[in-house]
């Protein structure tokens, strides 16, 4: 079958289409023709390096975390599954390889994709599910409270911004200049430039989501008492300190960050699925590439001022 792969670290060009195995389903495992994969910062900074301690030496190295696609066989009978079933997931952390025309995934991985939902279009939600985790479960966010979302127009950061609107919070999206229309129609309260809006010019929150990662410290001053930061991404120019200082608040201060790495499963998958049949949340996607092309889609990542999801159609 044909998958996304590198030999080397480096730029978006070192990724190539080449031929490997196709898998094939084990028991309690499923098999998944793949019809579309999304381009994830941990995909981009894995393949330019920066991740080397985790992702060793040895190519090659595959691409792509999440997936939605076609079931096709069934490495042993399962319970609401069948081949024909449309469904959506992630390979387990660590693992990397759904920018192919196949996956072999346990079934605790993925679940169904909610009716009327386009194959390809759905591999932009599956990332979200890390939103659900950070402000449900990790950031306990209640209704009436008041939720700033960094990136509030990336691939997680749509999301968010739609948790939060359904969840009753009072939402503040800081987005670049020509995104501050998309995130106003996703639910936000206040929508604000980051280029230009400040933590200076900020007030305090009950909740902070964050997905950029930069200064960390000049938001963490903007909790209020009782208040909880959640971080899913690093400072990628200064990693050491950025991984430094997120651990330290985890141990100091009465305002700590909480820092996790999406690992999403079967109950996950299906409760965003029950949230898009409910309406409250919707993909965006900014690009759709062929899997020939999915250089450009970590091209257009890279390059910033991302709407929504870059996804790759591989059917």
């Amino acid at each position: 079958m044909r998958a996304a792969m590198f030999d080397e670290y480096g730029p978006p060009e070192v990724l190539y289409v080449g031929t490997v195995p196709k898998p094939v389903a084990g028991p309690g495992e499923v098999l998944v023709r793949v019809h579309g994969t999304s381009v994830n910062g941990g995909e981009t900074a894995g393949r330019a390096g920066k991740l080397k301690l985790v992702t060793g030496r040895k190519f090659p190295q595959r691409m792509g975390i999440d997936f939605a696609g076609e079931v096709t066989a069934l490495g042993s009978p399962h319970p609401g599954l069948q081949v024909g079933d449309r469904v959506w997931g992630a390979l387990p952390r660590g693992r990397f390889g759904s920018a192919a025309e196949f996956v072999a995934v346990r079934a605790r991985q993925l679940a169904l994709v909610p009716a009327g939902l386009d194959l390809v279009e759905a591999a932009a939600l599956p990332a979200g599910t890390t939103a659900i985790t950070a402000l449900r479960d990790q950031a306990r966010l209640k209704a009436g409270e008041r939720l700033l979302v960094r990136g509030a127009s990336g691939g997680i950061g749509h999301v968010a911004v739609q948790l939060g609107r359904a969840w009753g919070a009072h939402v503040t999206a800081l987005a670049g200049a020509k995104n501050l229309d998309l995130v106003r129609d996703l639910g936000a309260d206040e929508a604000l430039d980051y280029a230009v809006t400040g933590p200076a010019d900020l007030g305090l929150f009950d909740v902070i989501f964050d997905s950029a990662g930069t200064d960390p410290s000049a938001y963490r001053r903007l909790l209020a008492p009782g208040g909880r930061m959640v971080s899913i991404t690093f400072d990628s120019r200064a990693m050491a300190s950025s991984i430094a200082y997120i651990l330290a608040s985890t141990v100091y201060g009465s305002r700590r960050v909480r820092f996790f790495s999406g690992n999403p499963t079967h109950r996950l998958f299906a409760d965003l699925a029950e949230l898009v049949a409910s309406g409250a949340v919707r993909p965006v996607v900014d690009t759709v590439r062929p899997l020939a092309d999915i250089a450009g889609a970590h091209r257009a990542l890279e390059a910033g001022g991302v709407r929504g999801k870059h996804l790759v159609q591989v059917v």
